[in-house]
């Protein structure tokens, strides 16, 4: 598991990070194509861009443990692990995740930002800040959007990625973990214990 810095949030000091399983190729299911000649199928896993929906950042957190530590065990794990490159980004707006919002620092709700579609469609009371659908000024405009978007057109480019889920829930998560992680600002620190060891 390898950890990338993708940059610096809208809030000047937090990073977003993204978090890279690469397969083994312990039970590789072509046998007779090795690690270093082996391309694996990827796919990116966007968590909490709406950052009070951090059972996002928990459900990856967990499958990327699962997958470090118990990947023998179970057969579905075994093959992700030992077949497909997956990339995850855990906590995608550090703003929204530490503040429990769905806002980055500047008041705009990264997932209206991406340029879908009818974007120009939308309310124009959505370009205000702290709105509940604040877009932003022009599609793209917030740096969250920009590092999510360059890492998908990298991960497209020089991996070809076969897809990126972006992962909502069903808004603030109050269970004990939540609380734990909201009293403990550094919300990755076990994540990084994952990607500082060798395996």
């Amino acid at each position: 598991v390898t950890k990338a810095d993708l940059g610096i949030s809208s809030d000047g000091v937090n990073h977003v990070y993204s978090y890279t399983c690469t397969p083994q190729g312990k039970y590789p299911l072509d046998k007779t194509n090795t690690k270093a000649t082996k391309t694996y199928p990827t796919i990116l896993l966007i968590g909490s861009i709406h950052g009070y929906e951090k059972t996002a950042t928990y459900g990856l957190y967990y499958l990327l443990k699962d997958l470090v530590d118990n990947n023998i065990q179970e057969a579905s794990l075994m093959y992700l692990r030992s077949n497909v490159r997956i990339v995850m980004v855990p906590a995608s707006v550090p703003y929204g995740w530490e503040n429990v919002t769905r806002y980055n620092a500047n008041g705009i709700n990264i997932d209206r930002n991406f340029g879908t579609n009818g974007w120009s469609d939308y309310n124009p009371e959505d370009s205000d800040p702290w709105e509940y659908n604040a877009k932003g000024s022009a599609p793209f405009s917030e740096v969250e959007t920009q590092i999510i978007m360059n890492l998908v057109a990298t991960e497209k480019a020089t991996h070809n990625a076969l897809f990126v889920m972006d992962i909502h829930t069903n808004g603030v998560d109050t269970s004990t973990p939540d609380q734990i992680c909201v009293a403990n600002p550094s919300y990755l620190c076990e994540m990084n214990e994952y990607s500082a060891r060798s395996y």
